[in-house]
């Protein structure tokens, strides 16, 4: 029987692929073997084995979301606590807080600031492997596993993300002035929303998939304007770089959005035509993304298709605490 801390520090040095050992990955194989070779595993063995690779996942998204959350969200963890109060600064000019969980808005007056009281709601999804492939591939398969359930956490973020964006443009919450959505999105009109933003302070930060950015960006070499005005560090940056960092005066900032798996490159994680721009010095994200504990795991085996599926559970407040400072794009007519 393995000790669930002999497990632990192996998953740790099997996941680290610059300092992990044959004798390690040799280990990993033979556990993986013991506990799935017979092509059904035990309930304790499952379950331990499940809330390893969760536990591990964890530690590699938390560094991911920080990175990626911190372009459009203040992101932290509060815990095992019930509620979590946080501080909105005066000069925000906030009138309320939209919550992701559809909960009743509680705000104090504290110091010429605004308090607010989170309290978190479950978000779900969920991933599933291949009992098979996981005895076969073991070491691969394992990595891949792990990397999968940390992106899968990220992405259920995203996605509630996306979600309140869209529907705070469709009650204006977002101000109709911050929100541009038609069919081949004009630079010019483009280049007046940042100007809207920019009078919040600092340049403007315009993030999306590297296929809206190019729609937009590529513009500028083609606008009767824009073309005479165009440097050389610009014409460089448009020919050359992968991802493109400068549109007019706003900075660009180009989504991780892989493929979905199994999609044959027909499908991206994220819609790749829609886009999120916001004032650069303002001193508050456009979300608060608060979660109370780790991500929980909850274990079912398919005994038919012999595949282990687990539920992933995260207790998290996503709140939308500012809507004039930031803006909404959307191409229409652009698609993969």
């Amino acid at each position: 029987m393995w000790k669930t801390e002999e497990l632990e520090n192996l998953f740790t040095l099997v996941l680290n692929e610059k300092t992990t050992t044959n004798q390690d990955e040799v280990d990993l194989k033979r556990y993986i073997n013991e506990v799935f070779g017979n092509g059904i595993p035990s309930q304790h063995e499952l379950h331990q084995f499940n809330n390893l690779v969760v536990r591990k996942a964890e530690e590699i998204a938390r560094p991911k979301a920080t990175e990626i959350l911190s372009l459009l969200a203040d992101y932290e963890n509060a815990g095992q606590v019930a509620v979590y109060k946080y501080t909105i600064p005066k000069e925000h000019k906030i009138k309320a807080v939209w919550s992701a969980n559809g909960s009743s808005v509680d705000h104090v007056r504290v110091e010429g600031d605004e308090t607010r009281i989170a309290s978190p709601a479950t978000l779900q999804t969920g991933v599933y492997y291949e009992v098979k492939s996981l005895v076969q591939d073991d070491v691969e398969y394992f990595r891949k596993l792990v990397n999968n359930v940390a992106d899968a956490k990220i992405q259920l973020y995203w996605n509630t993300i996306s979600k309140l964006f869209n529907a705070y443009v469709a009650d204006g919450t977002i101000p109709t002035k911050n929100v541009i959505s038609t069919a081949n999105i004009d630079i010019v009109d483009y280049n007046k929303l940042a100007s809207t933003l920019q009078r919040y302070g600092g340049r403007p930060v315009f993030i999306a998939d590297t296929m809206l950015i190019d729609k937009i960006a590529f513009q500028q070499a083609t606008n009767a304007t824009f073309q005479n005005l165009l440097t050389d560090n610009v014409k460089s940056e448009l020919l050359n770089n992968l991802n493109v960092a400068t549109i007019g005066r706003t900075s660009a900032v180009s989504l991780v959005n892989p493929f979905v798996a199994g999609s044959k490159n027909t499908k991206t994680e994220l819609p790749v035509n829609e886009g999120y721009m916001f004032a650069g010095a303002v001193g508050m994200k456009p979300f608060k993304v608060i979660e109370f504990g780790g991500l929980e795991q909850y274990t079912t085996f398919d005994s038919k298709f012999k595949r282990v599926e687990i539920n992933l559970n995260q207790e998290v407040a996503i709140e939308f605490v500012q809507g004039d400072a930031v803006g909404y794009v959307k191409d229409t007519a652009l698609t993969l």
